[in-house]
């Protein structure tokens, strides 16, 4: 157990370092030098202290955390798009809806009404209308808003690589 936790990765057989020497593990360094462990979502957190860094987690496992440091989905729906914001606390009875996730659920109960699916497709060909009008002003473009718009913008945290559609 000792060697598997070593920050040392003595060359081997079949996998040795540049001209067999020791490699420096990485991961296994930043664990031991750092006060904390995070993973930043739930289930993350749950495959490093069960999975790759169990033994560092059995040793440790007050290091290991669970912090998110951006903005929940939710919230980002709440300051990014207003209408369809107000659209869901009338559908979910309650402004509740962006900190308990769970008030999303009433939506199973209202979704094939015809009114509410109206209002979903009028915020989103307002939406629509409101990117048209900036991408007009702003490069000189104009667009139909009846096209499919396909669009993709970098996430807050542009480290994570991973992209909004």
């Amino acid at each position: 157990k000792l060697a598997a936790m070593s920050i040392i990765e003595e060359p081997r057989a079949g996998k040795d370092g540049v001209n067999g020497e020791k490699l420096i593990r990485m991961t296994h360094l930043a664990i031991v030098g750092s006060k904390f462990v995070n993973g930043v979502a739930e289930m993350h957190t749950e495959i490093l202290k069960q999975g790759i860094f169990k033994d560092f987690y059995e040793l440790w496992d007050r290091k290991f955390q669970n912090k998110t440091n951006g903005v929940t989905p939710r919230r980002w729906l709440q300051q990014a798009n207003p209408a369809l914001s107000r659209l869901l606390s009338t559908a979910c009875s309650s402004d509740s809806w962006c900190s308990e996730m769970a008030l999303l659920g009433r939506l199973r109960n209202v979704c094939n009404d015809p009114k509410l699916q109206d209002q979903w497709r009028a915020v989103k060909r307002g939406n629509k209308q409101r990117l048209a009008l900036l991408i007009e002003k702003e490069c000189g473009v104009k667009l139909d808003i009846d096209m499919l718009f396909d669009v993709q913008v970098k996430r807050i945290h542009e480290y994570k690589r991973q992209l909004l559609n």
